[in-house]
């Protein structure tokens, strides 16, 4: 995920072609690597960062009182690029994948069956809190890590209030995305079932709790921003 998230943000933010490709080549080594249900967390955070990137875009597209077409043009070739260099290099494992899903033991599980592996927010909120030095390691010596951490994740919480910094701003929306999703329906609005009937594939995926693969990225990502403030 880091890598195919920074090549895709480097594409982005330089226009350039060249990283797209070098970011859907990344991603499709998810298959490769048999890690199948990785890359659906992988692709919503792509679809995030494309969705945030296109506000951004279309917001300065409207501001601007010359408007050049070629911009938001050239977003959009840049994503098309991207799912068709992924699609094609992927397709070699891919296809049969989905040919042969419906004879799977796990081709569709039950959303309701799913939802009662859901772990509840205090575990999540032990990880977070003791996320470089696990509790059962931490000493009075160490316990000084984990308290840094908290503190430059706050940091960047109010500078991303402050300064409305887009990048602050995606990846807490990313890391928001993440929490909810590992709730599930222990919350009213249900974000895991949403991705369980309109992203394809995703409802093979039997653990909310492998939202963390996303809360693990975007919190280390967030508390990393907090040294840039």
């Amino acid at each position: 995920m880091p890598l195919t998230i920074g090549l895709l943000w480097l594409s982005f933010t330089k226009r350039s072609y060249i990283y797209i490709a070098l970011g859907a080549l990344a991603m499709s080594f998810l298959f490769f690597g048999n890690s199948y249900y990785v890359f659906h967390y992988n692709a919503i955070a792509i679809l995030w960062i494309e969705l945030a990137f296109l506000v951004r875009e279309l917001w300065l597209f409207f501001k601007k009182k010359k408007k050049d077409h070629r911009v938001i043009l050239k977003y959009i070739m840049l994503n098309i690029v991207f799912w068709a260099v992924f699609i094609g290099i992927s397709a070699v494992k891919l296809l049969p994948l989905l040919e042969f899903r419906s004879i799977s033991s796990r081709s569709i599980l039950s959303l309701s069956l799913i939802e009662k592996n859901v772990l509840p927010f205090s575990f999540l909120y032990n990880i977070l809190r003791d996320f470089i030095i696990p509790a059962e390691h931490i000493t009075s010596f160490t316990k000084w890590a984990n308290d840094l951490v908290i503190f430059f994740v706050i940091l960047s919480f109010i500078y991303f209030l402050v300064k409305k910094s887009f990048k602050y701003g995606v990846f807490l929306g990313l890391l928001i995305i993440g929490i909810w999703g590992y709730l599930a329906d222990l919350i009213p609005v249900d974000l895991y079932s949403f991705f369980y009937n309109f992203l394809p594939g995703f409802n093979s995926n039997n653990y909310p709790y492998r939202f963390m693969i996303i809360i693990h990225f975007a919190f280390l990502v967030f508390f990393a921003l907090g040294f840039n403030v």
